[in-house]
């Protein structure tokens, strides 16, 4: 009987362990599922604190939404001297429309609470983006973790911030000024450079005075040598090409590969040329003969006398020559005439005259032809022409 006793009470004894191991289980398992649930929670808005996302959206809404009333606004207040407002205000849609829009976040503009994006079209910035972190709503503002396993999370490397914000846009900028372009022209200063119908003037000139490459070594003897000057146009949308006008309103384009004998004119007209020619020959004759150092040499300085200006720096170049002459040397001289091989209107009557000259001397050794390359500049402005410059080529 006592046995029997004895093994009800241990049945009921193990029904109560059972049922009180069950609810410590059960017990175990609801605070395992909340505590999964609050880590879920947290867990679960994450993504909703990240910028990439919102920044994302923000340039796909930008790309679908990318012309409206206020931007054809900002493209109109700005200066565009050479453009009207419907040219610029289509060129800007073209160029945001055609070229791939991106963002890139401005150095300096990242704080704990904002970030500020550049809005780039291809590589320039058109304008600005600040997101900022939304104060007002708190995403894990209904999450409870227990502390202890905040802090057994923090051994291990993982925070759990106690608040969470979302980012929203805070502002936006557009400022076209990127998208601008420059134009420069170099050209003689007696050319008329028009740009979209605008005619360019003084307040465009950023530099005077530019000597024709050319031209460069007679710059210093001459006084009347033409020169250019530089264009520079700024608050130019796209692309604009010049339209250019030499001194008698030809239109001619400038090649960036060729020198500045462009500029100047090849003289074909018979009569200034044969005028040209006859000139340069009474001179070759004479400066080759008071070259030579044959004779008197009054003789050959008073016939140059016909072909330049006196007191001028050719005049003093060529008594030079006359001053350091060995008249003995050559005993013999005979002209065998001139060849003038190029003529370039330099402006005006301003000719640069390319010519051979030809004479033959009797050394102490024998004969010897000579034979002269020269360069001139030609000047007609006066009652004759004179020989302004010489150069040997």
């Amino acid at each position: 009987m006592a046995n029997s006793k004895k093994k009800r009470r241990s049945g009921v004894g193990t029904a109560i362990y059972v049922v009180i191991l069950t609810l410590w289980i059960l017990f175990l398992a609801a605070v395992c599922l909340y505590i999964l649930s609050q880590i879920w929670a947290y867990a679960s808005v994450y993504d909703e604190t990240q910028v990439e996302p919102v920044i994302n959206s923000y340039m796909d809404n930008l790309r679908e939404n990318l012309w409206d009333d206020s931007i054809a606004e900002t493209v109109e207040a700005m200066p565009h001297p050479y453009q009207s407002n419907e040219e610029v205000r289509q060129l800007v849609r073209d160029i945001l429309m055609t070229d791939e829009i991106s963002c890139r976040q401005k150095l300096g503009a990242v704080r704990s609470n904002s970030i500020t994006y550049h809005l780039l079209c291809g590589e320039n910035a058109f304008g600005e983006v600040t997101l900022v972190s939304d104060t007002s709503k708190n995403l894990v503002e209904n999450v409870r973790l227990p502390s202890a396993l905040i802090g057994a999370l923090a051994k291990m490397g993982v925070s759990i911030q106690p608040e969470l914000y979302p980012w929203k846009v805070s502002e936006e900028s557009f400022d076209f000024s990127g998208l601008y372009s420059s134009l420069s022209v170099t050209a003689p200063k007696d050319y008329r450079i028009m740009l979209n119908g605008v005619t360019l003037g003084t307040e465009q000139i950023v530099e005077q005075d530019i000597h024709f490459d050319n031209l460069e070594p007679y710059y210093y003897r001459y006084d009347n040598l033409p020169t250019k000057v530089t264009y520079e146009c700024d608050h130019i949308m796209g692309h604009l090409d010049p339209v250019i006008y030499d001194g008698a309103g030809n239109e001619l384009t400038i090649d960036p590969d060729k020198d500045d004998s462009q500029f100047m004119t090849e003289v074909t007209d018979p009569d200034i040329l044969e005028k040209i020619r006859l000139h340069v020959d009474g001179f070759s004759d004479a400066y080759l003969h008071l070259s030579a150092s044959t004779g008197d040499p009054n003789g050959p300085y008073s016939e140059l006398l016909n072909y330049i200006e006196p007191g001028s720096e050719m005049d003093n170049t060529l008594k030079q020559i006359f001053l350091i002459g060995d008249w003995s040397h050559n005993s013999y001289y005979q002209y065998k005439g001139s060849e003038v091989t190029e003529v370039r209107s330099i402006s005006g009557n301003f000719y640069l005259v390319d010519y051979y000259a030809r004479a033959t001397v009797n050394q102490p050794a024998g004969p010897v032809d000579l034979e002269r390359h020269l360069r001139s500049i030609i000047d007609d402005t006066g009652d004759h022409m004179i020989t302004a410059t010489i150069d040997d080529i």
